[in-house]
């Protein structure tokens, strides 16, 4: 295949309206570098998570350069302290997934089911350095406005490591 390296840019917004109610805006591919021609994209979503926070269901609507629109539906439970699935539909894919949290160590996995037979799967682990903060506030209470929060977490790209050929970080 060809290999191309390059980089892009994410900007994003999430505003919780209430402790249950999540609305988030993110414009992707902003930035690009000169040999990286990806589209802009934006996306609106919303997360709801009733029954004190173990089930959240989410959707979005995903707008890609001003020609095409896409939704997404999905739904994720909290089955133990550090364990949750995922399914949900992504275009006209079923998707299904699972994480793991060990607090600085994560772990997870997703398979998405096309509509042409293939299953496409995917794995990512990542290091958390510094604890998730728990946002105990929303718009509507009157105490806090404002968070300002830098994610100490990094999960993108794709890196390649192989026994014979070494390893490539790459995008």
């Amino acid at each position: 295949g060809t290999r191309i390296e390059g980089f892009t840019s994410d900007i994003g917004f999430l505003a919780r309206i209430t402790p249950q109610l999540n609305i988030g805006l993110v414009a992707q591919d902003i930035l690009t570098s000169k040999n990286t021609v990806m589209p802009a994209s934006a996306r609106l979503g919303l997360a709801f998570k009733p029954l004190d926070g173990t089930i959240t269901l989410a959707s979005d609507l995903e707008l890609i350069n001003n020609a095409a629109s896409y939704v997404h539906f999905g739904m994720e439970a909290n089955v133990a302290q550090g364990l949750s699935i995922r399914g949900g539909i992504d275009r006209e894919d079923t998707t299904a997934g699972i994480s793991l949290d060990l607090g600085a160590l994560n772990f997870n996995y997703a398979a998405r089911f096309t509509t042409d037979g293939q299953t496409i799967h995917g794995f990512d682990a990542g290091l958390q350095f510094l604890p998730k903060s728990d946002r105990p506030f929303s718009i509507i209470k009157p105490k806090e406005y404002v968070l300002i929060d830098i994610n100490s977490s990094i999960k993108a790209g794709r890196d390649e490591i192989s026994l014979l050929g070494g390893y490539h970080p790459g995008l």
